[in-house]
């Protein structure tokens, strides 16, 4: 898109290589730098399910589009625990998405499925009984890292079962 000459504003909670703007879009000083370039889109990719508001981040959103603007927001709805540093547990369909932007028509709403837990660990080129000693040697040090263990641990529930995503393109309101 950038060799297209869409320009590409990254955003985050923190300052890292590759993040233009840091800081908490909820906060009025960060929301108003954002605002002020005019996006006509925003892209929110799996991040509402860390967040403990997903409400107030997707009015945030709405507030840093343009009216007319378009926000196309993406959450798993089908997926493992999964801790960056946290993991709310918020998985929602399509339509409860959609709900969140409450002041924006929904245009797209949809749940769109992908591979498995067992379909991961072939593309990576491991094995079933590799994975499961994994799991076994991280149960042994689960005191040291909790999450990581439960992350892995919860894997093993989709491992015929496909992760599934609630993707919604919504447009904001005037």
């Amino acid at each position: 898109m950038e060799a297209a000459g869409v320009e590409i504003v990254h955003s985050d909670l923190k300052a890292a290589d590759g993040v233009d703007v840091a800081g908490d879009v909820r906060e009025r000083e960060v929301a108003k730098a954002l605002r002020v370039r005019g996006f006509r889109c925003v892209l929110c990719a799996n991040l509402l399910e860390h967040v403990r508001d997903p409400a107030a981040l997707a009015a945030a959103c709405e507030e840093i589009v343009a009216p007319g603007g378009l926000i196309l927001a993406t959450v798993p709805s089908s997926y493992p625990y999964h801790a960056d540093p946290i993991d709310t547990g918020y998985r929602p369909t399509p339509e409860a998405l959609a709900a969140l932007f409450a002041r924006s028509t929904p245009l797209i709403a949809e749940e769109v499925s992908g591979g498995s837990y067992a379909d991961r660990i072939r593309a990576s080129g491991g094995t079933v009984v590799g994975e499961a000693a994994r799991t076994v040697l991280a149960g042994l040090v689960a005191f040291a890292r909790p999450k990581s263990f439960r992350a892995r641990l919860d894997r093993w529930r989709w491992y015929r079962r496909p992760y599934k995503v609630s993707l919604v393109l919504v447009q904001v309101r005037s």
